[in-house]
């Protein structure tokens, strides 16, 4: 055996051929970003055609209604000679049908184009569909999925909340009624607006609110005053009143300290010192004798303390009950006696 030279003998050993390996499939992700990618593209495409073909139509109805109007037009001369059609009658009816034929084909061609690219865009969307069997991939499905989950509590909310026979409908309406007693919001109602915000303040549950034996009446007396003096309180008052200047300082400490939190924000963009100014605004006016019952009923709705006396009446009950037929009574029975010792029944129910 011959033994080669040195140089000639190759550096390192030969690699030995291997058996060609699948190409690994793409991760699952990427194969959805691809065919959310392939439906917009066509989608696009198709919609591009869509109004290629609305011009060309377009085009062909503008000429023939152009030839129209000029058929009419020829037809009201009468017996007039057309010196130009004599000399080549034949020259301008090819005309007009040849230019009508290249518009009426384009319009076909473009109709053609469009069923393609819809074709091509309705199989993307069967392929993206075909995938996803159930999973979320575009941002349309993620969003009707949020929608799905939280359309329950929605629900629920509406009912409890919104619906004119809900446990908790007079609370959406007592808190839409109190903004009549905020001047900030109530100068922006009209007198009809505040009127109907008055009316729902019995919702509170206050006696002095009820029908036929409160203050209600007067309070809408009052209105017309009441709005006027809303109507002449004016920037001067809000920024002077006791502690605005001092807020207003720090307020401004706060902008050259932290400008991305605070630039722009003023003393109405913080709930607790609008409040404050609010509370202000009625301990300067609430002895104005023109809007006497509207201060009675911002003591009532913003000065008496919330109780949970009631709430604790009804554990209490609860307790006594479950303390008589035991600590597992059956969740309807336990309902039905609470009712009955709970509620008050007119005569004959």
């Amino acid at each position: 055996m011959i033994a080669l030279p040195p140089l000639l003998l190759p550096p390192h050993p030969l690699p030995l051929p291997q058996a060609a390996s699948s190409r690994s499939p793409l991760p699952s992700h990427l194969i959805g970003r691809r065919l959310v990618k392939d439906v917009d593209d066509t989608r696009a495409e198709w919609e591009v055609a869509k109004s290629s073909e609305a011009a060309a139509n377009v085009a062909l109805q503008e000429f023939e209604a152009q030839h129209n109007t000029s058929t009419a037009n020829r037809r009201s001369r009468g017996n007039a000679i057309n010196y130009a059609a004599m000399a080549n009658p034949q020259s301008r009816p090819s005309a007009q049908s040849l230019q009508h034929k290249t518009l009426a084909d384009a319009v076909e061609a473009e109709k053609v184009v469009t069923a393609e690219k819809l074709s091509l865009h309705l199989s993307a969307r069967s392929k993206l569909e075909q995938f996803k069997g159930g999973k979320l991939i575009t941002e349309e499905d993620f969003v009707a999925h949020g929608h799905k989950v939280v359309e329950p509590i929605f629900k629920d909310y509406n009912r409890l909340f919104l619906d004119s026979h809900g446990d908790f409908k007079n609370i959406t309406t007592a808190y839409h009624a109190a903004r009549v007693l905020n001047p900030l919001i109530a100068v922006k109602m009209t007198e009809a607006e505040i009127k109907e915000g008055v009316k729902d303040l019995k919702s509170f549950g206050f006696d002095e609110f009820h029908d036929g034996n409160g203050i209600i009446d007067n309070i809408i007396d009052e209105i017309p005053y009441y709005k006027g003096m809303l109507d002449r309180t004016g920037e001067d008052f809000w920024n002077g009143v006791e502690g605005a200047t001092k807020y207003d300082i720090d307020l401004a400490r706060k902008v050259v300290d932290n400008p991305d939190k605070y630039a722009g924000s003023t003393w109405k963009d913080d709930p607790i010192e609008k409040a404050r100014r609010v509370w202000e605004w009625w301990r300067a006016n609430h002895s104005n004798p023109g809007i006497f019952y509207f201060a009675e009923a911002a003591r009532l709705v913003a000065l008496v303390q919330i109780s949970s006396a009631a709430v604790e009446r009804i554990f209490s009950q609860v307790k006594l009950i479950c303390e008589t037929t035991g600590d597992s009574p059956l969740e309807e029975n336990l309902e039905v006696r609470l009712f009955e010792r709970c509620n008050v029944y007119p005569a004959g129910i």
